[in-house]
């Protein structure tokens, strides 16, 4: 059984619930984080937290929760579910609303949901172990602000859907100026003479951690 995080409780993930009225739900209204955790031990926290601050800063969410009581959630978290490797899913919305509108309240409540999921063991670098999957290519029509790890990522879902009806397992996304942009769910890397190379960061791009590593 999956145990989750919903405001304060760790309850079953199959007993959670959030109100209809909640504003990730209406507009989505929220950021969010994954971390992959290898047999407790999370990757990059320092780094996921960081982009999680940037991201509740560009849509003007504050939280009253410091990074140390978000690092104690989610080893809690992790505890009530067990030893293994896991992505722990971690979402910050603006909260519930009386009244469906666009304009937003700054005295809202944010929601903070988080829940683990199963992961693959760390890949051992080999060559042999590669995973290869093909990928087509389209013009980037999401949003200007991919910086922002939002949860409306139905660009993304349309675009991911394109390549799956290509027979394809990824998109990769070029701007106007048929620049290469990154794919649908992950920053682009290419190795060309030795060197890895990989698009600049601006608004268009998430700022991947694995960059960081």
């Amino acid at each position: 059984m999956t145990i989750a995080y919903l405001n304060g409780d760790f309850v079953p993930l199959t007993e959670a619930r959030i109100s209809p009225m909640d504003r990730g739900f209406l507009f989505g209204d929220g950021v969010y984080e994954v971390i992959p955790s290898y047999q407790g031990q999370f990757v990059a926290l320092d780094y996921h937290l960081e982009r999680l601050r940037n991201s509740l800063e560009g849509i003007d969410l504050a939280i009253n929760q410091s990074d140390e009581q978000l690092v104690a959630l989610l080893d809690e978290l992790c505890r009530q579910n067990g030893s293994g490797d896991h992505g722990v899913y971690l979402q910050i919305t603006r909260g519930v609303v009386e009244k469906r509108q666009h304009a937003f309240s700054a005295e809202s409540t944010p929601t903070i949901f988080a829940y683990p999921f199963t992961i693959a063991p760390p890949s051992d670098g080999s060559p042999a172990n590669a995973t290869c999957f093909t990928a087509v290519t389209r013009t980037d029509k999401r949003w200007s602000r991919c910086d922002i790890k939002s949860t409306a990522l139905l660009g993304n879902v349309l675009h991911m859907m394109e390549a799956v009806d290509d027979g394809a397992q990824e998109v990769l996304l070029f701007n106007q100026r048929d620049e290469l942009t990154e794919a649908a769910a992950c920053n682009v890397f290419i190795v060309d003479a030795g060197k890895i190379l990989t698009p600049a960061l601006d608004h268009h791009i998430l700022p991947g951690v694995t960059r960081r590593l």
